[in-house]
């Protein structure tokens, strides 16, 4: 193998243009392949953390059918706060903590207009615990800072109120019984959200503001739970059902919010036809190489191989040397695009603008290390399928037939 790895380094030597002509076309589409995948995955990495650390949490539990009637009647299918379920749920393997909340629908009403909200009573601590992302964006204060009446509204529910921090406002709803009650609350601060249709809806206020407003003392609709950090969402859903039996309902952050798979999908299929594109035109780079050293080499194979030397042996050496062009290439290219990927963190990082959204979204790019190993993978078993054909035609040739044809 040191032989063969030898004269494969001497014989790309021989013709050092076009050498570097395939370095290059492997080096552009390896380092193409890590700055795209990088701010892919960083925007994936960004939309999940928003989902499941800002907003639903990693699953979310509620009674059997309460998904189906949510829309109608969010209130019917109740539990009580802090009871066997609660024990229950933070007793499974992999789960963090578990945030007690009321979703409900109401009107927020500034005395002389009044607008539809989804609103969600929430324990401000767990809901923290939980949601540790979900006061990031807030203007103002959260839920319950400052006394219990506090509350938070989407910035785009407060600015059609003309509702500032501090603001003085009415919460109406429906009661569980279906009658109809107000509470005064005061506008704790507003939230950014990165939806335009929630930031005109959401309202957040106190579990104990909700329990009074929907006359539900010591009751809840349902629990948002975090799991520890690596372990594995749908194992620790798995175990959740297991434990709390056919009478509840486990989602994950993905059934809560499948918009989101959806989006994941379109970018790994775009991801996946880019880099095709550049992998073919490194294959054809390292073809157009091979092809043209098998020509240049003919009357030197024959003679090898007149000289003993196996066929086997001949085809290796021609697949080494495609090995050869895709590690330097692609490892030189790989390394070059997480430095980019680093220069622009250290920068900063890069603020995208997604349609239907109240604000930009801040990506840190970053590559892990199982994806730039399955990246130098798949150049490497490219380079060997470009060279697979001119090293077979080489290995098939007669000593006879390569010294004539030279």
């Amino acid at each position: 193998m040191p032989i063969l790895l030898s004269l494969a380094a001497r014989n790309l030597r021989r013709n050092r243009a076009r050498t570097a002509i395939t370095l290059a076309a492997i080096f552009f589409g390896a380092f193409l392949g890590t700055l795209l995948g990088g701010l892919v995955l960083s925007v994936q990495r960004t939309l999940k953390d928003q989902v499941v650390r800002g907003r639903t949490g990693a699953l979310q539990v509620y009674r059997r059918g309460w998904f189906d009637h949510k829309g109608a009647d969010p209130l019917s299918l109740d539990i009580e706060q802090g009871g066997a379920l609660e024990r229950r749920i933070l007793s499974v393997p992999g789960v963090e903590a578990a945030a007690p909340r009321i979703p409900f629908n109401a009107l927020a009403n500034n005395g002389s207009a009044a607008a539809m909200t989804m609103a969600t009573g929430v324990d401000p601590a767990a809901e923290r615990r939980v949601l540790p992302q979900g006061a990031e964006l807030l203007r103002g204060g959260w839920a319950g800072e400052g006394g219990p009446q506090r509350a938070v509204l989407g910035a785009g529910l407060a600015k059609a109120l003309g509702l500032a921090p501090g603001s003085a406002w009415v919460l109406q709803a429906a009661t569980r019984d279906g009658r109809q009650n107000a509470l005064d609350v005061e506008l704790a601060g507003t939230e950014e959200t990165a939806n335009i249709w929630e930031s005109s809806l959401k309202a957040v206020v106190t579990l104990e503001v909700a329990q009074k407003l929907l006359h539900m003392p010591g009751r809840v609709v349902g629990y948002a739970v975090s799991v520890r950090e690596g372990a594995d969402v749908d194992e620790v859903a798995r175990g959740l059902r297991a434990a709390l039996g056919d009478e509840y309902d486990v989602r994950t952050w993905r059934e809560l919010a499948p918009y989101i798979s959806d989006i994941f999908l379109f970018q790994r299929a775009l991801f996946g036809l880019v880099s095709a594109v550049f992998l073919v035109v490194a294959v054809i780079g390292v073809m157009n190489t091979m092809i043209m050293s098998v020509l240049e080499r003919t009357r030197e194979i024959g003679m090898m191989m007149a000289a003993g030397l196996k066929r086997r042996w001949i085809t290796a050496l021609l697949l080494l040397e495609a090995v050869v062009l895709a590690l330097v290439g692609g490892l030189a290219g790989i390394a070059g695009g997480v430095v980019a990927l680093r220069i622009v963190v250290s920068r900063g990082g890069i603020t995208l603008k997604i349609p239907g959204s109240t604000m930009p979204m801040l990506i840190l790019p970053e590559v892990p290390v199982r994806f730039c190993t399955g990246l130098g993978i798949v150049v490497i078993c490219g380079a060997l399928v470009a060279a697979a054909w001119p090293a077979r035609r080489a290995a098939r040739m007669t000593p006879a037939d390569a010294l004539r044809d030279a």
